[in-house]
């Protein structure tokens, strides 16, 4: 590091409100005051506070060139000013006012975790953590692409006493973009009538009180260069994950006057659910959401979260038999906060005594479900819309002829299925498209997406027979190609839709121990698939058993996914 700063700054902010395991953390700032640089920043707790702001100077001054080191250091706090003394830094320490981090403090208010004014409870560390995951899945499933902002979810969530709740997703004609959360529809339309309102009196430049209708909580993804250093420094240090440097989340709770605050912890909670349920269900349905006459409803369990019912469009939740208003029953263990006393009475919190247990215990109690899959769901929609990208800026025109033909007789609900097959099997000059996107961008992609890629490039189509199934989530199929067996856990849709001796044309993947569909096709349950079997047999010119690696041949792949779609045309 160069510098040609005289004086440095060293600040202290404590964090208003609980956003680590250490309840008392604050922040510890270097700021060089010739071009306002923050040379650096540490999340400790409060005892520390000392011996870093020592530790950081020393620091700073390790990087520094003889000729460029400060002429003295600058704090407010005396403590501070009497530990940099005591050190051997050989420079001297003025205890006088520092204005120029009073902007920064007042940054940090805007945007970190605070108590939340109704409330007055902390937002924890697990809170927060929960809110920043959910966020990047919802940035990954980017629900705005496929939806209109005219499109409106009904959401219900027994368990919280959350039954007629409105959610909509913002950003689709490419400005701000994320989800408002509403207790009704009705709150929405209040909203659209006060924005409306709004517009023609900023016409007639008549100004009015602002009146929203009602409280909502709302989720906004904003640049990172929008968000104060100390914060991004502390996001980092909590290990908060973020997608990208356009995908910072900013949560907020806007009362009916349009005052912004922090939401409570359970608001942040609840909001977290949702938006990773939204994510999921755009994941799953992909560019049908578009389609006028689409209509779905899905509940999606994360982790240890509530069940979350999302119907779309609002009106057809009637439709659909509604979730349980019972809440199951808890242990008394589990409603315990992990900086609690563990309730066994060992005298030492849960998260130090019986948490891990608890949880363990309740993966093996949790039925099985395809929302185990949303970690892999999530990672498939971020490389496909990466590879999409690449493949137009890379090949165009050659990219568009080889997906024209099968765009053009594609069928309906045949999205999911043709989407995985024109990234990971069909090839454009040779080579299929996610090889490319391996050779050329493998290296910079983080380990997890470039194990999925491999994994999607291992995967084939085939014709696949349920050989077992229980009526749960779970289907043993087989290969009635390659004689291939796979377990699969799979969504309500498929698990609801086959019996035991269907057939089904599909993607499987092998992934991490794990077997997974990576795309059904959406006809054919009921077809006597033997004259598909035959076809596919005379081009392979094979009697009986195909290797696995002759189906990841060229051209194999696209001609059976035409073959299935001829036979049925005439069954």
């Amino acid at each position: 590091m160069s510098s040609t700063a005289r004086e440095w700054i060293v600040g202290r902010f404590p964090l208003p409100g609980r956003v680590a395991d250490t309840p008392d953390a604050e922040l510890v700032v270097l700021l060089e005051t010739a071009q306002g640089l923050m040379l650096d920043q540490n999340l400790v707790a409060a005892a520390n506070v000392p011996s870093t702001a020592v530790a950081v100077v020393r620091k700073a001054l390790a990087q520094t060139s003889p000729d460029a080191r400060p002429s003295r250091i600058r704090v407010a706090d005396a403590v501070l000013a009497e530990a940099l003394r005591a050190s051997t830094l050989k420079i001297p320490v003025a205890c006088s006012p520092t204005p120029e981090l009073t902007a920064l403090g007042a940054s940090l208010e805007t945007f970190l975790a605070r108590p939340a004014a109704e409330s007055g409870e902390p937002l924890s560390d697990e809170v927060m953590q929960a809110f920043f995951a959910s966020a990047r899945a919802l940035w990954a499933a980017k629900p705005w692409d496929v939806l209109f902002e005219s499109n409106c979810f009904h959401v219900q969530a027994p368990t919280l006493g959350v039954d007629r709740a409105c959610l909509t997703a913002i950003g689709s004609a490419g400005q701000s973009r994320g989800i408002l959360l509403f207790p009704s529809v009705e709150g929405l339309d209040a909203f659209l009538d006060a924005g409306a309102r709004h517009i023609e009196e900023k016409r007639r430049r008549r100004p009015s009180k602002v009146d929203l209708g009602g409280d909502f909580l709302s989720l906004e993804f904003v640049p990172t260069s929008e968000v104060p250093p100390a914060f991004r420094n502390l996001v980092e240090t909590a290990g908060w994950p973020v997608a990208d440097d356009r995908a910072f989340p900013v949560a907020e709770k806007r009362a009916r006057d349009g005052r912004a605050s922090v939401p409570s912890g359970d608001e942040l909670t609840f909001l977290s659910h949702v938006a990773y349920a939204l994510g999921a269900f755009t994941v799953r349905h992909g560019r049908g959401l578009r389609d006028e006459d689409f209509v779905a409803s899905e509940t999606i369990t994360t982790g240890d979260g509530p069940p979350i019912r999302l119907t779309l469009p609002f009106d057809a939740a009637d439709e659909f038999e509604p979730l349980p208003e019972a809440a199951p029953q808890a242990s008394a263990r589990a409603r315990v906060g992990r900086n609690e006393p563990c309730p066994c009475g060992s005298g030492k919190k849960y998260k130090k005594c019986h948490l891990e247990e608890d949880k363990a215990l309740d993966r093996v109690s949790r039925p099985e479900s395809a929302d185990n899959n949303l970690h892999e769901e999530l990672l498939d929609a971020q490389l496909i819309l990466a590879i999409e990208t690449y493949g137009e800026a890379r090949f165009g025109s050659a990219l568009a002829r080889v997906r024209y033909p099968y765009l053009l007789d594609a069928m309906e609900g045949e999205d999911q299925l043709l989407t995985s097959w024109l990234i990971y099997d069909a090839r454009v000059e040779g080579r299929r498209l996610a090889e490319w996107f391996l050779e050329e961008r493998g290296e910079a992609l983080p380990k997890a997406k470039r194990a999925w890629l491999q994994a999607q490039l291992g995967a084939w189509l085939s014709v696949w027979r349920v050989a077992a199934h229980d009526g749960s989530a779970r289907l043993v199929l087989e290969d009635l190609l390659t004689g291939e067996v796979r377990s699969v856990v799979v969504d309500v849709a498929v698990a609801s839709s086959v019996d035991c001796g269907d057939a089904i044309l599909a993607r499987v993947i092998d992934f991490e121990g794990r077997s997974l569909l990576s795309g059904v096709h959406p006809e054919g349950l009921g077809l006597d698939v033997s004259e598909v079997l035959a076809r596919i047999r005379k081009r392979l010119r094979r009697t009986s058993t195909v290797s696995v690696e002759r189906l990841r041949a060229a051209n194999i792949d696209g001609f059976i996914l035409r073959t299935w779609n001829d036979v049925l045309a005439i069954a």
